[in-house]
Parts: C-alpha cells; structure tokens; sequence
C-alpha cells in the first residue's frame, strides 16, 4: 500500500525554489545573482510552519537564516544579537537530539551527546548549547561561526540531498492499458499453480520446508503485482478469482 507524507509545501519545486534562496552560494544557477532572497525564503517558511508538519531541519535553518539578517539590520544592541544566535542554535540543537531520543523509544534514552554522534552532528554543537542555555551567553565572534558551521551542516545532511528530478505525471494517452482478460487467464493459471504446490505441502510431499512455503508466498504475491499493474480493473478481476475459484479457501467448504 503506498505511504503518503504530507508537506506544508504545495509542490517539491517549492522547496527547491526555496534552498535556492537560501543558500545561493551552493546553486550554480543563482551563483552571479545579486538580489538577496534569504528573507523572502525565511518568510515563507514560517507560512508553512502555520500549516503544519514542517521538518526540523527547513525551520532550523530558516531560524538561523533569520539570527544572520537581524545581526546586519542591528547596530546598537549587541545582546539582543547574542540572545537571538543564541536561541536559533540552541532550537537546531535541541530538536534534532530530541528527534533522536524519540526514535529510541527507551525509559532511559541517551543523552545530547550521543545522540549527536549518532546524527554526525559536531561534538562542539551539544557543548555550546550547553553553554548557552546554562551559563553566560557565548560571544558574538563564537556565536557567528557555529551558527556559519550548522548551515554547512543543514546543507549538507537535508538540503543537498533533496532530489533535483520533478514527479512527471503521465498523460492519459500514454497510460498502458492492462488486458483484463490476460489478467484473468494467467492469474487463474498462476494461483492454480500456487494451491496445487501448496496442497503437495500440506500433505507432506517435495520436502517442503516453512522457508520454502514463505518463499512461495513472497513470489506469487510478486507475480500478482506484476501482472496487475497497479491498475484497479486489473487488481478487481484478480479479486474476483481469489473469491469465485475458491482460492482462498478449500473448496471443500460451504
């Protein structure tokens, strides 16, 4: 059955338009562009973030994207500046050995620390958010570089990894059209088969073993998906000979 994932983003160019405005350093095609987008594509992310399921790593980076821009728009209060890095690092820092620790699922998870080395995220991370949750703020010079070294680190664990192909969606002239009655004749012939060797099972003969029937199982479920197609007319004629032919079920049964 497929799994759906449900994205705050319309479409995946959506947030690949986006990692181009966030990081147009690392895109060839924006590499000569002037314009500075950050600030648009840190807006938008905290639009998706009201919809719901936004991945830690996008908010992470928008957050720390944003502690940047407020550090070049801000003159007077250095404070302000520290306790914004500050909180955008500690947040990075924080979510992702929580993600981890729920993973585990265990009454006594790991700590920070080992969870971080279990996401190859820096030792350095875990130490100065400790630092600046628990003691005095670290300096703006400190401040700047580890938040420079987690960007390189999103980059290179979640936004360099997104896949560049876009989903092509076929057009309904070049959908391949299933032959029910194909269908029909070669799954009866294939589930005929199946019951025949299974009964021979059943009643002890081929040396059949509990590995030799899963096997069984798992290649004619393969063979049946292979020969449907996914296609739903094809997957209902196929039903529909599980129940009329009594496949399922001896058919010495009422």
């Amino acid at each position: 059955m497929s799994r759906y994932a449900v994205t705050p983003w319309r479409t995946h160019s959506d947030l690949l338009a986006v990692r181009e405005q966030l990081f147009p350093n690392n895109n060839n095609a924006n590499a000569n562009s002037t314009e500075d987008q950050r600030s648009l594509a840190v807006s938008r992310i905290m639009a998706w973030k009201l919809r719901g399921n936004l991945p830690h790593a996008v908010e992470s980076t928008a957050l720390l994207t944003d502690a940047i821009l407020h550090h070049d728009l801000t003159t007077n209060s250095i404070f302000s500046v520290r306790a914004v890095y500050a909180a955008a690092f500690t947040r990075f820092v924080t979510g992702f050995c929580d993600i981890g620790r729920n993973r585990e699922r265990m009454l006594e998870p790991s700590s920070m620390l080992e969870i971080a080395r279990q996401i190859d995220m820096p030792d350095e991370f875990v130490a100065l958010r400790h630092e600046a949750t628990h003691e005095d703020l670290p300096s703006v010079q400190r401040l700047v570089a580890v938040c420079g070294q987690a960007l390189d680190w999103l980059w290179r664990v979640y936004w360099s990894r997104l896949a560049e192909e876009p989903v092509v969606v076929a057009k309904a002239e070049e959908v391949v059209k299933v032959d029910v009655a194909k269908v029909k004749d070669e799954g009866r012939a294939l589930l005929k088969e199946f019951r025949s060797a299974r009964k021979q099972s059943l009643k002890g003969k081929g040396g059949s073993t509990p590995q030799n029937q899963g096997d069984a199982v798992k290649e004619t479920a393969g063979d049946c998906a292979t020969l449907c197609r996914n296609d739903e007319s094809a997957i209902i004629a196929l039903t529909r000979i599980l129940l009329g032919d009594k496949m399922l079920y001896p058919s010495d049964r009422g």
